[in-house]
């Protein structure tokens, strides 16, 4: 019987382990956003999901431009920044290849030479802040 209240008595101690160690795994892993998963990196981090922004350029009609997401791909586009990884970036790219974009002429539409998107997020050292590559990915 004393065996088993002991063990009873660390069970909390061996689930707030555990947690730990999920966040730290997903947080090293696949970036996961400190925020979403309710860690204690909470509370020590300026990279959260809403610092996270996507960049997709392009090539279309020989002119580079910034592609905006379009409503249909927003829930994809969440996924990645709440996620980044190499293979989301590639895809979202994928998609965005796929369509026919009006950069430069009205009513002229062309489906892009090339897309590379890039997932950026909010670094600290110290009291300066900078931006940095989380993941990226291209579609010719």
């Amino acid at each position: 019987m004393p065996a088993r209240r002991a063990l009873i008595s660390w069970l909390p101690v061996g689930v707030l382990v555990a947690f730990v160690a999920v966040q730290i795994f997903l947080m090293t892993t696949v970036s996961a956003d400190p925020q979403s998963g309710s860690g204690f990196a909470m509370f020590s981090t300026v990279d959260i999901l809403s610092t996270r922004r996507i960049v997709a350029t392009g090539i279309v009609f020989d002119e580079p431009i910034t592609f905006d997401i379009p409503d249909d791909l927003q829930e994809q586009a969440m996924r990645l920044r709440s996620q980044p990884t190499t293979a989301r970036a590639t895809q979202l790219a994928r998609e965005l290849a796929e369509r026919q974009w009006d950069p430069v002429v009205e009513g002229a539409f062309a489906r892009p030479t090339s897309v590379e998107v890039t997932v950026w997020g909010i670094t600290a050292e110290g009291r300066t802040l900078s931006s940095r590559a989380m993941a990226a990915g291209a579609a010719p």
